[in-house]
């Protein structure tokens, strides 16, 4: 009973005295989400369009976004920013730059900054934006990565 009992203690002390697993993993710095709605601008003013969508997203889960076009007179090209929200109020700021490729937008997106757990966020990546046949839905993706 005595082994026993000196057994026990002496694991008990080995497990206490052990180094703690180390919490400081290394994050995927991979980015993706996809976030469609109605392709009717909730403001505009003939250069300037504001989208409201939702969808969901890695590192976001089901989220919403906000995105501001603005056209360039004659031109095939837009810049815009989206603030993206998660379900638990974290948000992402993104600034885009697109081009119309005759089907789609595409281009490029940065990560600026947030709100919340993405405060301090940055990343970059390929953009999408696309319409169905009818043009009353667009879907708008984003491939890349980040880090928060």
């Amino acid at each position: 009973m005595k082994r026993y009992i000196l057994s026990t203690m002496l694991a008990a002390a080995a497990i206490a005295l052990a180094p703690a697993p180390s919490v400081a993993a290394a994050q995927d710095p991979s980015f993706t989400a996809t976030l469609s709605g109605g392709a009717f601008a909730v403001a505009k003013d003939g250069k300037y369009y504001v989208y409201d969508l939702a969808g969901r997203g890695t590192k976001l889960g089901t989220c919403t976004g906000v995105f501001e076009n603005h056209y360039s007179n004659g031109s095939n090209t837009l810049v815009g920013f989206a603030t993206i929200t998660a379900a638990t109020g974290d948000s992402l700021d993104v600034e885009y730059t697109q081009t119309w490729n005759g089907t789609q937008w595409v281009g490029q997106y940065n990560i600026v900054g947030g709100i919340g757990r993405f405060a301090d966020a940055t990343g970059s990546g390929a953009m999408g934006a696309a319409f169905n046949a009818a043009h009353t839905v667009v879907t708008v993706t984003f491939e890349g990565t980040i880090s928060f």
